[in-house]
C-alpha cells in the first residue's frame, strides 16, 4: 500500500487533472488528460523514461459493450532487478480518478487488467520510486469480450513463452479469445524460425518492440532476431469457432544432427575390420542399417526437442568417390533423438576382398568377406548446410560372406 500511495502522489504531481467540460460526451467519456500519450488498443508502443524521470503516462479509451469486456494493459523490456509500478486507472466523467489494478515488482513483463463495459478513459502509468538510468519498455492494450478471464495466454504478459525447438498444439476457446506467445532465445541464439498452421478462421500476428508486424502464413517460416522482444498473437476471424486449432513451431535455424549410433541387426558374422584397423569392425551391416542421431542447438550444446527433422543418407565412399546407397527422413522424438532405418542393398563401389577374417577364439572358424571398410552414413538437417566433420558415422558394408568352417 505504501509504494501504491507513492506513484498515485508521483501521478498527483506530474499528471494534471482532465479539463472540466461543460458538455459531457454522450457516452459520459472524460476528456484527454494533459501529459499523457495517447494510445490504441492492439499496436504495441515503444516507452520510455529517461534518467531523471520517475513517471509515464498513456491514456486509451475503451469503446461501450453490451457483454462485459476485459482490459490487458501488457509491459515488456524492463530492465532486470529494477523496480517499476504499474498501475491502471479509470478516469472518471467528472476527472477523478479511480485506481483499478496495479502491479510493483522487478519483473521483466507485466500485466494489469480491469473489466467493464460502459465506455472509458483509462490512464496507464508507469513509475518508479526514484531517477536514474533510461529505462526502456513496451505496452501494449488489449480487450476480449465475453471471453475466459483465467486463460493463461490471453495477454502479452502472460505469454506462453516459446524457447528454442518447441512445437505448440493450441486451440482458441472462443471466437473471441487471443492468445498471445513470447520468443525467447537462449543466450547466444541470435535467431530463430517461426512456423505457423490453423484451421480455416484462425490468423496470427508477429509483433516486434518496433511495432512492425507480420501475418504467419501457413507453410511459409518467418525469421525473426533477438534485438527486440518478439510477440505472437493469435485470434480469430469471423470463421472462426470455438475449439478451432492452431499450431505453432519455433526452431533454431542451423542446428546440428549428430550420428550418435550406428549398427545391424542382422545375422552376419560382424568380423570386417574398418579401414585402417585388422581387428574386427563394430558396425558391420550387410543390406540394412539402423541409425540414431541426436540433435542441438546451434550452440552444439541445447537439445532440440521433438519434432526437428533429420534426413540419413547412407553411401559407399572410397575417397573421393562416393555411391549413394539409401536416403530417408524423419523426425526427432522427446529425447532429441532422431532413428531410422536405411535399406543400404549390395554394395555398389569402394569393395575390398576377399579378406579371410577368423573369430578370436582358441577353435577359430572363418570366413571370406567382401565388403567396403569406409562407408558412411550423414545426417543432415533439411535446408541448413552439413557440417561433415560432426555429422557422418562409418559402417563396413558387408557386400558377401562366405563360411569356411574351421579350416583357414
Amino acid at each position: 500500500m505504501q509504494r501504491i500511495a507513492i506513484i498515485f502522489a508521483i501521478a498527483t504531481a506530474l499528471v494534471p487533472p482532465p479539463a472540466k467540460s461543460d458538455t459531457p460526451s454522450a457516452e459520459n467519456i472524460a476528456p484527454p488528460v494533459d501529459g499523457c500519450d495517447p494510445m490504441d488498443i492492439g499496436p504495441v508502443y515503444d516507452g520510455s523514461l529517461d534518467a531523471s524521470s520517475k513517471l509515464a503516462c498513456f491514456q486509451l479509451v475503451t469503446p461501450s459493450s453490451a457483454r462485459p469486456t476485459k482490459l490487458d494493459i501488457n509491459l515488456a523490456g524492463f530492465s532486470a532487478n529494477e523496480t517499476h509500478e504499474i498501475s491502471l486507472v479509470r478516469v472518471g466523467a467528472d476527472g477523478t480518478m479511480h485506481a483499478a489494478a496495479s502491479d510493483i515488482s522487478i519483473d521483466a513483463a507485466r500485466i494489469v487488467q480491469a473489466t467493464g463495459a460502459q465506455s472509458t478513459r483509462w490512464l496507464i502509468l508507469v513509475g518508479r520510486p526514484s531517477s536514474g538510468v533510461a529505462s526502456l519498455f513496451q505496452v501494449q492494450a488489449t480487450m476480449a469480450w465475453g471471453s475466459d478471464s483465467h486463460e493463461p495466454n490471453d495477454s502479452i504478459a502472460k505469454t506462453t513463452v516459446l524457447r528454442g525447438n518447441q512445437h505448440i498444439e493450441a486451440n482458441l476457446d472462443s471466437g473471441a479469445d487471443v492468445d498471445h506467445y513470447l520468443i525467447a532465445l537462449r543466450a547466444g541464439q541470435t535467431q530463430a524460425l517461426v512456423e505457423w498452421d490453423a484451421a480455416p478462421g484462425v490468423v496470427a500476428e508477429l509483433i516486434d518492440g518496433a511495432n512492425q508486424q507480420h501475418s504467419l502464413q501457413p507453410g511459409r517460416p518467418i525469421r525473426v532476431d533477438s534485438s527486440r522482444p518478439i510477440f505472437i498473437g493469435v485470434r480469430g476471424t469471423d470463421k472462426a469457432t470455438s475449439g478451432a486449432r492452431y499450431s505453432l513451431r519455433t526452431r533454431d535455424p542451423e542446428p546440428i544432427a549428430v550420428v550418435s549410433r550406428v549398427h545391424s541387426n542382422e545375422a552376419i558374422s560382424r568380423l570386417a575390420p574398418g579401414l585402417v584397423s585388422t581387428a574386427p569392425g563394430g558396425a558391420n551391416a550387410a543390406r540394412t542399417l539402423e541409425v540414431e542421431a541426436t540433435v542441438f542447438e546451434g550452440d552444439g550444446v541445447t537439445p532440440v526437442g521433438p519434432g526437428q527433422r533429420v534426413a540419413f543418407d547412407a553411401s559407399d565412399v572410397d575417397v573421393p568417390r562416393k555411391w549413394l546407397l539409401a536416403s530417408i527422413e524423419t523426425v526427432t522424438d522427446a529425447k532429441s533423438v532422431a532413428r531410422a532405418t536405411l535399406n543400404i542393398g549390395p554394395c555398389r563401389g569402394g569393395i575390398r576382398g576377399p579378406l579371410r577374417v577368423h573369430t578370436p577364439s582358441n577353435r577359430p572358424e572363418y570366413w571370406d568377406i567382401s565388403y567396403n571398410p569406409e562407408s558412411r552414413v550423414v545426417a543432415s538437417i533439411p535446408g541448413v548446410n552439413t557440417r561433415s566433420s560432426r555429422l557422418w558415422g562409418s559402417f563396413q558394408h558387408v557386400c558377401k560372406e562366405v563360411y569356411r568352417g574351421y579350416h583357414p
